[in-house]
């Protein structure tokens, strides 16, 4: 399993937070110090560019990557609503931790770096901001979007905090074809609470 921010992880974060963020080296062959190494491209206009429609989605990546503490929990929604636990992935100072939600037993690597473009292509594609909307009297904005990490692609909804920009949820619609899980819609919810986001006990 490789569990990471949505973005390049995310995954996400984990992804959504998901196979995006690197827990190797870096190009010079060292770890990041930190983890909270960024590079975001700022136009568009070709296949290897950011979708520019995305801007708020990206940044909200960001500040959730770069985030001291944040934990992401990749739940199985059930045909009737439902939300059935599958992994979850934390992010604390320069380590990342992934475990499956039947296991006790977490592996630990460094932290990654991230970016907002793949090996095919950015990300995330044709954002369209729905609307505000509120979760427990947190204002939400809520974005549609096209997600996209080779070979997978699903639709997608994204919540980010009015307040610090933040993610909150992603859930993400497979087709039929190709699902990245063993389900069809998989929602990740973020928390920053450190009773949720700390280093699991050794």
């Amino acid at each position: 399993m490789r569990k990471y921010i949505a973005i390049a992880i995310l995954s996400a974060c984990s992804a959504s937070f998901d196979a995006h963020a690197t827990t190797a080296s870096e190009p010079n062959g060292t770890h990041p110090s930190s983890g909270h190494n960024t590079k975001i491209p700022t136009s568009s206009g070709n296949p290897l560019q950011e979708d520019l429609s995305c801007n708020e989605v990206n940044q909200a990546f960001i500040k959730t990557w770069n985030s001291p503490q944040v934990a992401d929990i990749t739940y199985n929604v059930k045909a009737d609503g439902t939300l059935k636990p599958h992994s979850e992935f934390r992010a604390v100072d320069a380590y990342q931790y992934e475990k499956y939600a039947f296991s006790t037993k977490w592996r630990s690597s460094g932290r990654g770096t991230i970016g907002t473009i793949g090996q095919r292509g950015p990300f995330w594609n044709s954002c369209k901001f729905v609307g505000t909307e509120s979760d427990i009297g947190e204002a939400l904005r809520h974005y549609s979007a096209i997600w996209r990490s080779f070979p997978y692609e699903a639709p997608a909804d994204i919540w980010i905090s009015n307040v610090d920009g933040r993610l909150r949820k992603i859930q993400r619609r497979y087709p039929d074809k190709l699902w990245q899980y063993p389900f069809s819609t998989a929602l990740d919810v973020f928390s920053y609470d450190p009773a949720q986001a700390s280093a699991p006990a050794r």
